[in-house]
């Protein structure tokens, strides 16, 4: 038999009993415990996934960064215009599914933007330049200048220091 699952999400903050810092709580159980007491989980196979800011801007980064390379796979040899073909485009599935990834990861800043100060979040999506430059390279073949590689090296240790706080 089926066993039916509950998803209860929480923001847990100092006020809120167990985090200093804001997070998204799963707490995934079977159907029958009851969610939403006070005290201690049920003990009956309940899962709790915490994610903190850091990790939702990292999840935010993979999903940027998905869509830029299905962007680009969409655009593959296409010649683009200011015609038809730019709204024929839209209609390519990997170019869909790069807008999917890319509002996925705008609702995920979203959320994170509201827990975190502005200066600290957004230097962070600059991640995505490291990604972006590493599957150019292993999926579309691209050459990488040294140079290239050399400058996301720096903005990888600005980011280190910006998260550093």
């Amino acid at each position: 038999m089926a066993r039916k699952f509950l998803v209860k999400i929480n923001r847990y903050s100092a006020e809120n009993q167990r985090s200093t810092r804001n997070e998204l709580v799963f707490i995934i159980s079977d159907s029958s415990s009851k969610l939403g007491q006070k005290g201690s989980l049920p003990k009956d196979g309940t899962r709790k996934i915490v994610i903190s800011s850091f990790g939702l801007i990292l999840i935010s980064v993979v999903l940027g960064t998905a869509g830029q390379i299905l962007f680009k796979a969409g655009t593959k040899g296409v010649k683009l215009n200011f015609d038809g073909s730019m709204i024929r485009i839209f209609f390519n599935p990997y170019i869909l599914m790069g807008l999917f990834c890319y509002v996925s990861a705008t609702v995920i800043y979203l959320k994170v933007l509201s827990q975190e100060t502005l200066s600290y979040i957004y230097p962070m999506i600059s991640l995505t330049y490291p990604l972006v430059l590493i599957f150019s390279f292993l999926i579309f073949k691209e050459p990488i200048p040294a140079f290239r590689w050399f400058g996301v090296l720096l903005i990888m240790v600005g980011v280190f220091f910006i998260g550093k706080r």
